[in-house]
């Protein structure tokens, strides 16, 4: 998927639309996204959690194989539009949003006990909360103060 998409932007098929020519040509837009930035590497290591952790049971199931293909899809897209950052993470966003529904089952598939589940959610929500904290939040208060013609 990822090859596929490069491979489509690379050829040109999608210049003559406006919107994605100005993506394309524009350097504030069009910029390249490096592979060990922190979002290209969550989405592996979660992709890495889903493949060794699903259950057997799981993979008999027709919504987790959904969920599981759109995921992988997204990630293929994310990292194969490395080269124009707003695609792969608009992109790779809008597939990426099984995760919410896959990790629960792994979860649910893997580990036994209520009190161990809700340790561990809240483990996750606290790694999440830390990220967003210290990575994301400065740059959106930063941003948000900027004027719009000073980027």
């Amino acid at each position: 998927v990822g090859v596929m998409s490069n491979l489509v932007l690379r050829v040109g098929i999608f210049d003559g639309l406006s919107k994605v020519s100005i993506y394309t040509s524009n350097e504030a837009y069009g910029y390249s996204r490096g592979l060990f930035e922190p979002g290209n590497l969550k989405s592996i290591m979660v992709f890495i959690v889903i493949i060794a952790f699903s259950a057997t049971s799981l993979l008999e199931r027709r919504d987790y194989n959904f969920l599981a293909i759109m995921y992988s899809f997204g990630l293929g897209m994310r990292l194969g539009l490395l080269e124009t950052a707003i695609f792969s993470g608009r992109i790779g966003s809008l597939f990426g949003f099984a995760e919410i529904f896959i990790l629960p089952l792994v979860v649910q598939s893997r580990i036994g006990g209520y009190a161990t589940r809700l340790s561990i959610a809240f483990l996750v929500f606290l790694i999440q909360f830390y990220a967003t904290v210290n990575f994301q939040v400065p740059d959106m208060v930063s941003d948000y103060f900027r004027p719009i013609g000073q980027y």
